[in-house]
């Protein structure tokens, strides 16, 4: 009997199932929601000629990637687990720290929720006002 196993070839419908079942679909829906409630609200917007709708939501979605940056403090991944604390810190305060950490974390993430909604409203703007609209003339 030979002491080394065989790596088996995985089946590519399993492992498709367990890519799903990883996937968060509750952030999916209320992500979806979000986007089409934002799109709505645009082209409603545009519908009875408010014309700064497109400004306002340049300037939000600016306002909130500034926003998200400062809570995330940058795009770095940086993980407060194996930060180096200074000496002076008892293990109480370096907790505290890593927990304050995660909390600022979490609400920064809830900032992209309504960022990528309005970043992929005005990027489907763009591609009817670019391609589109220029072909339905």
């Amino acid at each position: 009997m030979s002491r080394y196993k065989v790596k088996r070839k995985s089946n590519p419908k399993k492992e498709l199932k367990r890519e799903a079942k990883k996937v968060n679909w509750r952030l999916v829906l209320i992500t979806l929601i979000t986007v089409l409630l934002v799109f709505t609200v645009y082209q409603t917007a545009l519908h009875l000629m408010f014309e700064y709708i497109i400004h306002i939501y340049s300037i939000s979605a600016g306002i909130l990637t500034v926003i998200f940056g400062i809570m995330n403090r940058g795009f770095s991944k940086f993980d407060p687990d194996e930060a180096v604390f200074p000496d002076s810190l008892s293990e109480e305060e370096k907790k505290e720290a890593v927990i304050k950490e995660e909390k600022r974390r979490k609400a920064a993430r809830k900032l992209l929720i309504p960022l990528t909604a309005i970043l992929i409203t005005l990027a489907l703007d763009m591609v009817y006002l670019f391609y589109l609209e220029p072909i339905m003339k």
